[in-house]
């Protein structure tokens, strides 16, 4: 049951992008004025003002943005710290233009909201479904089976549990959504929030199928962020980017990265060895199928951009990385790591098409 409501609501958020619900694009520069204020009224407080806010520069089909100034930080809470005790000096650090508080109050905001709803209702679900004939199957190790429902309950029960310790005595925090921190550190050069605001996490749980505005900033903003992570090296935004290629995913909803086999195949090849095993036996099953899709001059033309691609990744080849469940692993740590406006203000780089697909 919660696997098809999450599908159904990702359903719903793909065709609210591809009809064209949302209002018509502002011209660049209003939109920066606007942005700008929304980041100074939400998030960054009143000294920054629109008047000062950095402008966009056209370069090609990507754009270049100025370096931004890095505000100094605050030492983050350990993971899973209670928040009510340190939440006032998260929202002041994140209003000050602290990104790692910007991206950890993003994380414990959407934790204390949606996950802790999931949580109890996937307890609900579990309990409600002990002694019912099993329907439904899960895949272990390649294989489906049915679940131990008395080892999922315990999951479930111990996750809800830990989350209500977090949250106790906190509640819903008006003007700080946790979609509007996550898009202003990832605009900053923080990569872990680019990352999880351009691979769909803000349409997963941040935002709300009735917030037009934030979906609409997905639409306008997760395509250019997700190329800007994965040229800046980041294997998990290299591995959403890939499966965009593919046409899937909610970034493909966007219409905005077009489909092509042959730039997913590239990707895909330039991620060899990077993750761990899993991520390794998802990515040869990958290749095999793109191979079976493209001639061989375009299969050539991807090895071809792999060798320059895998270059980005050198540093990290070898780790244990699982790309597929890009974020389901993590603790708000990864907010400790620094923003890097430099590197991100120079990632412009946009694909060459190999083998588009012609609508």
């Amino acid at each position: 049951m919660l696997r098809r409501s999450t599908a159904i609501a990702v359903g719903l958020v793909a065709l609210l992008l591809c009809t064209g619900l949302f209002v018509q694009r502002q011209s660049a520069s209003s939109r920066a004025k606007g942005d700008a204020a929304q980041v100074a009224a939400h998030t960054v407080g009143p000294e920054a003002t629109p008047d000062r806010a950095p402008r966009a520069l056209s370069h090609g089909n990507a754009t270049q943005v100025p370096v931004r100034q890095v505000a100094a930080r605050i030492v983050l809470p350990p993971a899973d710290a209670p928040l009510a005790p340190v939440l006032p000096t998260l929202v002041q650090a994140a209003r000050r233009g602290d990104v790692g508080a910007m991206c950890r109050l993003a994380y414990e905001l959407k934790r204390c909201r949606d996950d802790l709803e999931n949580a109890r209702r996937a307890v609900e679900s579990v309990t409600e479904s002990m002694g019912e004939p099993e329907t439904s199957l899960i895949r272990v190790d390649g294989k489906w089976v049915a679940p131990d429902r008395s080892a999922l309950l315990a999951r479930h029960t111990a996750k809800r549990d830990q989350l209500e310790a977090v949250c106790a005595g906190v509640s819903p925090q008006t003007g700080l959504e946790p979609w509007r921190l996550e898009l202003a550190a990832a605009r900053a050069g923080h990569v872990p929030s680019i990352v999880r605001f351009a691979a769909g996490q803000p349409l997963r749980s941040y935002v709300r199928l009735t917030d037009i505005e934030g979906l609409r900033a997905y639409r306008d903003e997760a395509p250019d962020l997700l190329r800007r992570a994965a040229a800046m090296g980041d294997p998990q935004a290299a591995f959403v980017l890939m499966h965009a290629y593919r046409g899937n995913g909610t970034v493909a909803a966007t219409g905005r990265i077009p489909e092509d086999p042959g730039l997913a195949l590239a990707y895909a090849l330039a991620l060899l060895g990077v993750g761990d095993a899993a991520t390794e036996r998802s990515l040869v099953e990958t290749i095999a199928k793109l191979r079976r899709t493209l001639d061989a001059p375009q299969q050539r033309a991807a090895e071809l951009a792999a060798l320059h691609l895998a270059l980005r990744f050198s540093g990290v080849r070898g780790s244990s990385l699982d790309l597929r469940t890009q974020f389901g692993n993590r603790d708000g740590s990864e907010c400790n790591q620094p923003e890097q406006p430099e590197a991100y203000a120079r990632a412009v780089e946009v694909d060459a098409p190999i083998a588009p697909v012609r609508e």
